[in-house]
């Protein structure tokens, strides 16, 4: 059987290519004449998945109390359905003690008008891990199928002599359907729940119509593929490493689809 859903990366940069103090090919920190965002190689990245080596970095005692920014590269989402964002940050311990704090993720379709995208980042325990409770953070509608999309963080510094916060393995992947159909839409929905999410070993999809569902890895491998009748469906996954998994469901009716993570 042939996947019906296609995947790629739009963006992907564990940070060990570039010579520190420099940040990674199309990164840039603003204001460019302070120190801000720079490379460095202590406290690598060690969470589940991490590339450990560099990552990117902004220190208190580094950089005068204001406002500082991290510009993405842009990528094309043209044509896809589905974009998320996902990055492993480590929040020491004293980042927050004086003020200091990481404000908004925000993107933009043209480079002047910018939309706050919600996420939850990590709180200050010197610990990395995935931001956004280790799920992917989904792109609002509005970024889709478009030129160019630039993302930016803003973090906000007090100076003192204390406290970092760092970000690695920056990575946006994108989903779309190769029959043609575009029409996706997120879980959870009336139409389509998924529980429990986060699971172990097996889950549960609920879904209104018959359909098939697939599988697949975070590489893009699909790794079931299956017809399904309306009702609650019941997902093996007890062979699988622990992990994050792409849920798609398309309706053999309407050719509607779902996508969960």
């Amino acid at each position: 059987n042939k996947s019906f859903a296609q995947w790629s990366n739009l963006l992907s940069e564990n940070v060990d290519g570039c010579s520190i103090p420099a940040l990674p090919s199309g990164f840039t920190s603003y204001p460019a004449a302070t120190v801000g965002f720079e490379t460095d190689s202590t406290n690598a990245s060690d969470c589940t998945n991490a590339s450990g080596g560099k990552n990117i970095v902004i220190r208190n005692v580094n950089s005068s109390t204001g406002d500082y920014i991290l510009y993405f590269p842009a990528f094309s989402t043209l044509g896809k359905s589905v974009v998320s964002l996902s990055w492993n940050s480590r929040v020491s311990t004293h980042f927050m003690d004086l003020g200091s704090s990481v404000n908004s993720l925000e993107y933009s379709t043209d480079g002047a008008n910018w939309t706050v995208v919600s996420y939850t980042e990590n709180g200050p325990t010197s610990a990395w891990a995935q931001v956004n409770n280790a799920s992917t953070i989904d792109l609002p509608s509005g970024a889709l199928d478009k030129d160019s999309v630039k993302l930016r963080l803003n973090v906000h510094i007090v100076n003192n002599t204390d406290g970092t916060y760092r970000m690695d393995d920056i990575l946006v992947t994108a989903y779309h359907d190769n029959s043609g159909t575009f029409t996706t839409s997120l879980s959870n929905s009336s139409e389509f729940k998924v529980f429990p999410n986060p699971s172990i070993e097996n889950f549960f999809f609920q879904t209104n119509s018959n359909g098939t569902f697939e599988l697949l890895n975070m590489e893009g491998r699909s790794l079931m593929l299956s017809e399904c009748k309306a009702g609650n469906v019941f997902v093996n996954t007890a062979d699988l490493p622990k992990g994050m998994y792409i849920l798609h469901f398309r309706e053999s009716s309407s050719g509607k689809q779902f996508t969960a993570k």
